[in-house]
């Protein structure tokens, strides 16, 4: 069957949220102080710097570690996946008795600051302009707690939207990476089958398990540490995502085709 589109992780794939020396952590301790700060503008008794960066970190591995993998398959979408309910969750540990206008300008602080660190991975943008050229249709699945707009215009902003044919994110679909449900959106709205399609991204279970328990092949971007136990072997495994582009073409001379006719709308 035709090789006829290639599905993207976002963060750590396409865009790099923390600055580029930095790691997770700094991200959201970046994140938390910006939220501490705009409480403490609205005349809240935040806690201490040191205090808001280290409960606001724990607060988000606690999050990112405790989901299921796959459990929006069976259970359905959890309240707390989103950023909003878990600004108001950190309002309460932090003592603070927040309006619904405190929660908005926390959650508008923390994606401003996140998002003045973040940058296009490097090739990103030359890596979809190359597979567009070869006739691919192109998507996005995130896995985020953010409201898909702030997303929508990082794409926007870093020259993607225009080579991409959708874009799912988490918390507005109420469905999760390595759960079938997200996955299989996607390929309906490329109107593509599995076999048709890879997936990208940097983690070995909500990217390339997700994407092949529900039939596509999983390109895995190599990462410098791996949680012990995982057995999930990548169809193939890259450094630096332009390397995909030879991953395609190599796929494609060993019986995948793609369609340089197939291409959607923008």
């Amino acid at each position: 069957m035709a090789l006829r589109g290639v599905l993207f992780d976002l963060g750590g794939t396409l865009v790099r949220y923390h600055p580029p020396d930095g790691d997770w952590r700094e991200m959201e301790e970046i994140g938390g102080l910006a939220v501490r700060k705009a409480w403490a503008e609205r005349g809240h008794k935040v806690p201490s710097e040191e205090i808001a960066s280290q409960t606001f970190w724990e607060r988000m591995r606690k999050l990112w570690y405790g989901i299921p993998a796959g459990e929006q398959d069976e259970s359905g979408h959890r309240e707390h996946l989103s950023l909003e309910h878990q600004l108001r969750e950190l309002g309460l540990e932090w003592g603070l008795n927040l309006t619904v206008d405190d929660v908005r300008a926390g959650l508008k602080a923390y994606v401003d600051a996140v998002q003045a660190v973040a940058t296009p991975m490097p090739g990103a943008v030359e890596t979809l302009a190359e597979l567009r050229d070869r006739g691919m249709r192109l998507g996005v699945i995130s896995n985020t707690i953010w409201p898909a707009e702030h997303h929508w215009h990082d794409l926007e902003r870093f020259g993607m939207v225009k080579y991409l044919q959708v874009a799912l994110f988490s918390a507005q679909e109420r469905a999760w990476k390595p759960g079938r449900v997200i996955f299989e959106r996607a390929l309906r709205a490329l109107g593509l089958e599995p076999a048709e399609v890879i997936f990208v991204g940097d983690s070995l279970v909500a990217d390339v398990y997700g994407a092949q328990r529900v039939g596509m092949r999983g390109v895995w971007i190599k990462q410098p540490y791996i949680a012990r136990g995982l057995n999930i072997e990548p169809d193939a495994t890259i450094e630096q995502l332009p390397e995909l582009v030879e991953v395609v073409r190599e796929w494609s001379n060993a019986g995948f085709t793609t369609d340089p006719t197939g291409i959607g709308g923008e």
